[in-house]
């Protein structure tokens, strides 16, 4: 008992080293939007959702989101905290695995393997890194300790820990198709203790699939196969080193690991009918069993070569993947401390217009850290791309968010009779949101994609002799036009007309005749238009860098 609290000690000391540096991370739009909703629940609701057997189409997850109500009570916007409580528990869920592996036959050796392949996958990344999949985790910690309690002959503790996991992950409503094969092939063929695990299963599964008829199209399951084999597709690479010690064994193969890959297969088809919803963090649970089966199948001599093969694998993928995370979390935490320094005037708009933000923040992130920084109980967002703009900001006071990834600096506006209006337009900076009509996107590295047809207004300075159009044509632009065409106009005038084909910045440039000072009206039409495929379903006109009157006559 020693020698494995030690063993146990010692690993839990080398996963933090290796994971040390998701103390320098921040929170991510998830992060921020529960806690700015959650902080304003009465406790006493998310207890009534925790026992309530109405299923929540809006996904609300009492356990998950009642530990972010906790969290933001206790520990406000202090990150490393966060990270802390989900590496805790991630490790106590790599424990809980050892001793149900231990439970179902395997040796100590055979348990230490499945539980370190599982604890260092990088699939899993997310679960010990950003505190908004502690969704999973906890998922992952009730149905460990629901099945624990199941071979145990615990029957009331199973069933209270399977509907807590119900409560966490939407997946674990088939959890007693898991608990009846373990009866069928490690068990008893006990099946009266299940009924009620499969009333509440059905209860609550029925009412989630009525109610995703009405889901967005991240949450629309699709069974169709072309759907099933691409999100199979995206998953393999996640799990079939696993499969290895079975492979090799597969004539040997325990009944305790064909119960854990049965678990892994039924935990994961739920995901694969989720197209829009593909993150490898969400193999959580299901990779337990998988885990499962595979330490249970290896034979100790081959075990510790293959996993010190894949810790090393592990090892060079952490290291691109923790590179990436605290870039965005920087990024993240720039954008939220410059929106909190701007104080009281921070709650005075009544909308907010966004025009760019950090990759991992998105617009609801915007509108959470909004929230936590200005007290606000709402804020509505409008995107700069919003064709409607003008109608729905008419009347009202608006700030516009302007952030430009480069420099990491967020630029914020209210709109003022007094501002003057920009002769040239550089897309790669701030531009105010009254000069941009319909047909333009949000602000990416220095350029703006337009629509095939978009307009904006510049002031035509007095005297001005020349107008330009500055584009920035990449690879996948010319490979699906070859060549496009720009017609540019001033008011009703056509001023002239670009070809592009091709790649690199480049600048379109026409003389025209000097014209009275004033407000104009600038349209572009591009043709064809770009398709960039099935991840970008946006129709695009052309990557614009800046439009307008370059010159400003003294």
């Amino acid at each position: 008992m020693i020698r494995r609290a030690a063993i146990a000690a010692l690993l839990a000391a080398l996963f933090w080293l290796a994971n040390r540096g998701a103390y320098r991370g921040y929170f991510f739009g998830d992060d921020l939007d529960n806690l700015a909703w959650t902080r304003a629940v009465a406790g006493g609701d998310f207890l009534k959702a925790l026992v309530s057997p109405a299923y929540t189409a809006n996904n609300f997850r009492p356990t998950g989101h009642g530990l972010y109500h906790v969290w933001g009570q206790v520990f406000g916007l202090r990150f490393p905290p966060y990270v802390a409580t989900i590496q805790l528990l991630h490790l106590l869920n790599a424990l809980l695995l050892f001793w149900l592996m231990r439970r179902s036959g395997a040796s100590d050796a055979q348990a230490g393997v499945g539980a370190l392949f599982w604890v260092f996958h990088m699939a899993l990344f997310g679960a010990f890194w950003r505190p908004m999949y502690v969704f999973d985790v906890l998922c992952g910690l009730f149905t460990l300790v629901a099945l624990l309690a199941w071979s145990g002959q615990r029957w009331v503790m199973a069933f209270v820990c399977f509907w807590l996991a119900m409560k966490s992950k939407e997946h674990a409503v088939l959890l007693p198709a898991v608990l009846l094969l373990w009866e069928w092939t490690l068990g008893e063929r006990r099946w009266k203790p299940l009924v009620p695990f499969f009333a509440a299963s059905l209860g609550i599964g029925l009412q989630g699939v009525f109610a995703n008829e009405a889901a967005g199209p991240d949450y629309k399951l699709n069974f169709s196969p072309l759907s099933v084999l691409k999100t199979t597709w995206a998953y393999l690479p996640h799990f079939w080193f696993a499969a290895l010690p079975l492979l090799a064994f597969w004539r040997r193969v325990p009944t305790a690991a064909w119960w854990g890959m049965a678990w892994f297969a039924l935990l994961l088809s739920p995901m694969l009918a989720l197209p829009g919803r593909i993150n490898p963090v969400y193999l959580y649970v299901p990779l337990l069993g998988l885990a499962l089966a595979a330490g249970c199948a290896v034979k100790p001599k081959w075990g510790v070569p293959l996993l010190a093969l894949w810790l090393a694998g592990n090892f060079v993928w952490m290291r691109q993947l923790r590179r990436a995370e605290l870039t965005q979390a920087d990024n993240n935490r720039a954008y939220f401390e410059q929106l909190s320094a701007i104080g009281p005037a921070l709650a005075e708009p009544e909308l907010y217009i966004y025009d760019g933000y950090p990759e991992g923040l998105d617009w609801w992130g915007i509108a959470g850290a909004i929230r936590l920084a200005a007290g606000k109980a709402e804020a509505r967002m409008i995107p700069i791309q919003a064709d409607d703009l003008a109608a729905r900001i008419e009347g009202k006071s608006v700030m516009q968010l302007f952030w430009e990834p480069p420099t990491r600096r967020l630029t914020t506006h209210i709109r003022s009779p007094q501002h003057p209006e920009l002769s040239l337009l550089d897309m790669g900076r701030f531009v105010p949101f009254w000069q941009l009509g319909d047909g333009w996107y949000q602000q990416e590295s220095g350029y703006r994609w337009s629509k095939p047809s978009a307009w904006a207004t510049v002031r035509r300075p007095a005297g001005a002799t020349r107008f330009e159009l500055k584009v920035n044509i990449g690879p996948a632009y010319i490979e699906a036009v070859t060549r496009s065409q720009v017609r540019v106009r001033v008011d009703t005038e056509v001023v002239g007309t670009a070809q592009f084909d091709k790649q690199g910045w480049q600048t379109a440039g026409w003389t025209v005749g000097p014209k009275p000072a004033g407000r104009v009206r600038v349209e572009i039409e591009v043709s064809p238009p770009f398709r960039p495929g099935a991840a970008d379903p946006r129709v695009l006109g052309v990557a614009v860098g800046s439009i307008g009157y370059p010159d400003t006559p003294r």
